[in-house]
């Protein structure tokens, strides 16, 4: 049972099972774990849990500037004694409310965070969210590889946060997204070069025999589109 609510994603699938293990298993080690968990879930759930991870927000900085989210840029420095954002970085929580998560006095980031949420306005919450998408859509228009997939849910709480209308919470489980936004180190575990929208290559050439150095355009012939075969 505490295997199937770990693999559930909504959350009221997952507290469901938890109040079951619960109620067949009360004087258990894995019913007072269940218990503890569905505590935990119902204290700590919120209408969404979209995350931005600290890596995200370096390779993306212009969310983190006065235009977007508005974080110092010491939060981002690495100097843990002007305070740091924790790598699970910052979670719009539903409605206006956002999570920073900082590292704890330890100075270890594998340390539990603090946690802070904070209530942002209308505005500042449109503007960041509209600055996020335009990011994520001008990075995959760049580098393919750096598409991020679908997410219905969180696409509709977008939607109402760009117009506004995020006062009144969605509180339906089925309306939750945990969807979370990761750097592409974290995806690939490397940073992937990406292609040169140049129409050309630089070649260098050299030679050893008298130490002489060129260089001169190649010109790259486009990729095939998809619609190609519409006009052979």
């Amino acid at each position: 049972g505490l295997e199937a609510a770990d693999r559930a994603r909504r959350r009221d699938l997952r507290g469901s099972i938890l109040r079951e293990v619960v109620r067949q298993y009360p004087d258990s080690q894995g019913g007072y774990r269940a218990g503890y968990l569905a505590r935990k879930e119902a204290l700590t759930a919120s209408p969404q849990r979209i995350r931005l991870t600290r890596s995200f927000l370096e390779e993306n900085p212009e969310i983190v500037r006065h235009q977007g989210l508005g974080l110092r840029s010491s939060l981002l420095d690495g100097k843990l004694r002007n305070g740091e954002l924790h790598p699970q970085g910052i979670t719009f929580l539903g409605g206006r409310d956002i999570e920073f998560s900082f590292v704890n006095e330890s100075g270890d980031e594998d340390d539990p965070p603090v946690k802070v949420t904070r209530e942002v306005s209308a505005e500042r919450l449109s503007r960041c969210v509209a600055l996020l998408e335009e990011t994520v859509i001008r990075n995959a228009r760049v580098d393919s590889d750096d598409e991020l997939g679908a997410d219905a849910r969180r696409d509709f709480f977008f939607e109402r946060a760009r117009l506004g209308l995020t006062d009144k919470p969605d509180g339906r489980a089925s309306a939750e997204s945990t969807y979370v936004y990761e750097s592409m180190r974290e995806r690939y575990g490397m940073v992937r070069s990406r292609d040169s929208i140049l129409p050309f290559d630089l070649v260098l050439q050299g030679s050893f025999y008298d130490l002489s150095l060129g260089a001169f355009p190649r010109w790259r012939e486009p990729k095939e589109t998809p619609d190609a075969f519409l006009y052979r």
